[in-house]
């Protein structure tokens, strides 16, 4: 059993299909099909169920999963330190980032910095759901992720650092709606009033929505879920429903595109109303050299956007 086997398994399960995965890896389809059988016959078991539409992993294969990725994420942190091993911090780093943490990171100044105080560290950045995201921190697919914490737990082998300040969410309404004058709107009035459009469903701001209204008693009519937060505020301005999201997406940011001007914000009486935001990063003691740099050189002073409020 060798590295590019346990590759070769974790891109069959994350592509769904021994073509794809073999073009992700960069190899021929007969190639990977070859090593995956050989692989079996080393460990005496089958990994994969196979048939023309589908490719399923065994009850061994599904124990092997993590095992792999383990692997593959410590054979990460090793060539990471062994680039290292002259004292300087070389290698990859891959962050993700929510659409939150954009709007709420100075992420121009924290990339700049890093990039001139590490110029031999590769630096990559994917913006995605903060549950895919943390899910990839521990992977190892990731090696930082900027996101809100979802709940009061720490996804299991992260650790969560925060961005020291968190992020309050605001009803977005349009300006000629019944409640655009109020100083501050309660979930019951808004609930009244209409309908909601909603995030996509089991992120971290759908959560905390369905919290507060659980917490409130408070039954919202949804009519329409959208996986963009501009979008939603943009569709509230049209004045067919209200939306709840953070307040950055309603503040004027240099390099961000303003809120549509038709708006009324309104802040939630609700108590914890607002997103915790930091990064994630893995948990082990191994953790490559420049996930640590990127730990000690963040600052929410300078890598935060400040707030008006």
């Amino acid at each position: 059993m060798h590295e590019r086997q346990l590759e070769y398994v974790v891109a069959v399960v994350e592509t769904g299909s021994f073509t794809a995965a073999a073009e992700r890896c960069h190899t021929a389809q007969s190639a990977l099909s070859h090593q995956m059988a050989q692989l079996e016959r080393h460990l005496g078991v089958r990994l994969f169920d196979r048939n023309s539409r589908s490719v399923r992993l065994t009850d061994a294969g599904r124990a092997l999963l993590p095992v792999a990725r383990r692997v593959l994420a410590d054979m990460s942190a090793v060539r990471a330190e062994l680039r290292c091993a002259d004292g300087l911090v070389r290698g990859p780093l891959r962050i993700g980032a929510t659409q939150t943490a954009v709007r709420v990171l100075n992420l121009v100044q924290l990339l700049g910095d890093y990039g001139k105080e590490y110029p031999d560290v590769e630096l990559s950045v994917t913006v995605g759901p903060g549950r895919e995201l943390t899910g990839c921190v521990q992977s190892g697919d990731l090696d930082v992720a900027f996101a809100a914490l979802d709940g009061n737990e720490v996804p299991f082998r992260t650790r969560f650092v925060p961005l020291g300040r968190a992020e309050p969410l605001v009803a977005v309404v349009a300006k000629d709606h019944p409640l655009a004058r109020r100083a501050t709107v309660q979930l019951h009035q808004l609930a009244g009033a209409g309908r909601f459009i909603d995030f996509r469903p089991h992120t971290a701001l759908w959560n905390k929505v369905n919290s507060m209204c659980d917490v409130a008693g408070v039954e919202r009519r949804v009519m329409c879920e959208l996986g963009s937060i501009p979008l939603m505020v943009e569709l509230a301005s049209t004045g067919i429903a209200a939306t709840i999201v953070p307040r950055a997406f309603t503040e004027r940011q240099e390099g961000q595109a303003p809120s549509p001007e038709g708006v009324a914000v309104l802040p939630l009486a609700e108590p914890g109303n607002c997103l915790a935001m930091g990064f994630f990063y893995s948990g082990d003691t191994r953790t490559a050299a420049p996930v640590r740099a990127f730990v000690q050189l963040f600052s929410p002073d300078r890598h935060v956007q400040s707030s008006d409020h």
